[in-house]
């Protein structure tokens, strides 16, 4: 063993047996809070009760509530305003590939990186739970999957999704977490870009062989934006224009979910749990016990 590799162990060794103070979070200083904290207990535990009484007020039965305010649009222009969205997203797409290949490999200096986790997976996020949710039109894979479609004419069905297809969402989104978090991947440009064309192919051979109800059931991304869509005051439709509506009020809609037929062993809910932009059925597979159910 070298005296160098020999020195780093030493050195390793010490700092774990002399550990210093470490913080949780960047603030090291201990705040006060400027109330009391039982005025804190006081308003959490309103917030509790108002939620519960608002549950038991407006969400009886199944009837469907409809509440906003519809702004009608010309076809044209909502049509020009899709492929506009299209095309904004592809080019993303495509300069975030090379910029992460061929610029700079400091993650601070190159445009890859900063779109990615800053423009993207924060302000874009945002955007889509607080506006409007636009990721449906944006997203390049779908817009990919479309154009290829077209290319290649007509196709032969798409295969259903097998059991425990939904489960593969939720996968996904623990594992870009981690990757945000995590891992040192999320800050090199390169092997970044490497990810989202490993991410795009899986997506793209995934709908090629299922459909496009890959992405309303098996795409974390898909499935996180368009939760986040239901949740935004305003909705995109292309068939009426906007619509504007309270915050969450997506979220109430009985066409929320894509599949309202329900599983014997579970009539108490719907076959599937996904929320549906598609108002298409994902798949006739109850997603807690894996019954066949047909629809």
């Amino acid at each position: 063993m070298s005296p160098c590799v020999m020195r780093r162990l030493l050195s390793a060794g010490a700092a774990l047996l002399t550990p210093g103070a470490v913080h949780a979070h960047a603030l090291g200083a201990r705040y006060d809070l400027p109330l009391p904290f039982g005025v804190f207990l006081t308003a959490a535990a309103t917030a509790v009760a108002i939620s519960f009484l608002a549950a038991a007020l407006f969400l009886r039965g199944d009837t469907t509530r409809v509440i906003g305010i519809d702004l009608r649009l010309p076809r044209p222009l909502i049509h020009a305003c899709i492929v506009a969205l299209r095309g904004v997203g592809l080019a993303v797409f495509l300069v975030v590939l090379a910029a992460g290949v061929f610029g700079p490999q400091r993650a601070t200096d190159n445009i890859a990186t900063i779109t990615v986790w800053v423009i993207w997976w924060v302000g874009f996020l945002l955007v889509s739970a607080l506006g409007i949710g636009l990721w449906q039109w944006v997203d390049p894979l779908r817009s990919l999957h479309a154009g290829l479609e077209r290319l290649g004419g007509t196709h032969a069905p798409a295969t259903a999704l097998p059991v425990g297809a939904c489960w593969l969402a939720p996968a996904g989104l623990l594992s870009i977490a981690w990757l945000e978090l995590v891992s040192d991947l999320s800050e090199q440009p390169r092997s970044l870009a490497a990810l989202i064309a490993l991410y795009g192919l899986v997506a793209l051979m995934g709908a090629a062989r299922y459909g496009a109800e890959w992405f309303t059931t098996a795409d974390p991304l898909a499935r996180t934006f368009t939760l986040l869509a239901r949740m935004a005051p305003l909705e995109l439709r292309p068939d009426a224009g906007l619509r504007l509506r309270p915050p969450g009020e997506g979220l109430l809609a009985s066409s929320a979910w894509c599949c309202s037929t329900a599983c014997p062993k579970h009539p108490s809910g719907p076959v599937c749990s996904m929320p549906s932009v598609s108002r298409r059925p994902c798949g006739a597979v109850c997603w807690r016990c894996g019954m066949r159910v047909s629809i």
